[in-house]
């Protein structure tokens, strides 16, 4: 005997989205369970030598004996945002990551009214990797021996203070731009073309200070060629520990303006593949080996699970949108 079965167009429809969603679940576990198949390029929107660039050779390094051969591949430009569109618009299969910054993944998309993508809808938060401060730095002769003693300078003379930073809309501007709205202070904003030049002109005084990521100021701290006065995260940094933050000194509650860094991907990649990732990275991060080498660098690693990192991404976003906002640079 045989069985005719007949179907709706609306009940055939409904089977064929199942089949197709039980289909996708079942490519989208596979991608799990055989990544990687090739190289994992983890790629750097800023020349090699930097930081940035020092961190996810660390990184790569560990996560090549953990996951798989995992390449850094430095595309410069756009302050970060050329390496961050090619990964946002790459094949969604985990082979193709980004180690991400302020400036591309925060700030970049508030300057420009059209940087190829969009960091909030194009690219998926996935792994936290480290985070680090900025300093506020004098010439070693300065007249200013604390940072509450620039502050009143630039308070008794308006315009006369210039502070360096690495560049018009870079973190360490927005971080000296913020300081002076928060204490009510007219600060000439010089900008240079990376944290050498900046550092360079403080230390030959022509400039009253400089705002810089602490890795970059330290080596010349410890020579004695500059002096640092403040850092600007939440509380003291270990390797300064005697260096007050602007917080104490000012009194400016939630004063926190941080350099970070981490792992993202497109925003098409499986959750379960991007947790996976993420473990990894936080497996590579905890190895003793390593987090030794970034201590000697003066970088924190972070540790946050994926939503908690996503939402830290979120808030560094708005701050950096508002203090451009207030300083007339948001497109």
């Amino acid at each position: 005997m045989t069985l005719s079965t007949k179907f709706t167009r609306r009940e055939f429809a409904k089977i064929a989205g199942i089949s197709a969603l039980t289909s996708l679940a079942g490519v989208r576990a596979g991608l799990a369970a055989s990544y990687p198949s090739k190289a994992i390029a983890l790629l750097v929107g800023y020349a090699p030598g930097g930081v940035t660039d020092l961190a996810a050779r660390l990184l790569a390094d560990r996560l090549g004996q953990s996951l798989g051969e995992t390449v850094v591949e430095n595309k410069p430009g756009a302050t970060g945002s050329i390496a961050a569109q090619y990964v946002a618009k790459s094949n969604p299969d985990g082979h193709t990551l980004l180690l991400g910054n302020n400036p591309e993944i925060s700030i970049n998309q508030f300057l420009s009214a059209d940087t190829g993508f969009n960091p909030e809808t194009d690219l998926l938060p996935i792994a936290p990797v480290y985070t680090t401060t900025h300093a506020v730095v004098v010439p070693a002769n300065s007249p200013y021996s604390s940072l509450m003693e620039l502050v009143d300078a630039a308070k008794a003379s308006p315009g006369k203070i210039r502070f360096g930073s690495t560049g018009n809309g870079t973190p360490s501007h927005l971080a000296g731009q913020a300081l002076a709205i928060k204490v009510g202070v007219d600060m000439v904003h010089i900008p240079y073309k990376g944290g050498g030049p900046a550092l360079t002109a403080v230390m030959g005084g022509h400039i009253e200070c400089c705002v810089s990521s602490l890795p970059s100021a330290k080596p010349h701290i410890d020579s004695g060629v500059i002096r640092i006065v403040a850092v600007t995260s939440t509380e003291r940094i270990q390797r300064v520990a005697d260096v007050p933050t602007v917080k104490e000194v000012l009194g400016i509650d939630a004063f926190d303006f941080p350099l970070f860094a981490g792992v993202f991907g497109p925003a098409a990649l499986p959750v379960d593949l991007a947790q996976l990732i993420h473990t990894k990275v936080a497996d590579a991060l905890n190895a003793p080996e390593l987090k030794a080498k970034f201590e000697e660098q003066n970088i924190g690693l972070m540790n946050l699970d994926m939503a908690a990192f996503a939402q830290y991404i979120k808030e560094q976003t708005a701050v950096s949108k508002a203090v451009l906002s207030e300083i007339g640079l948001a497109k």
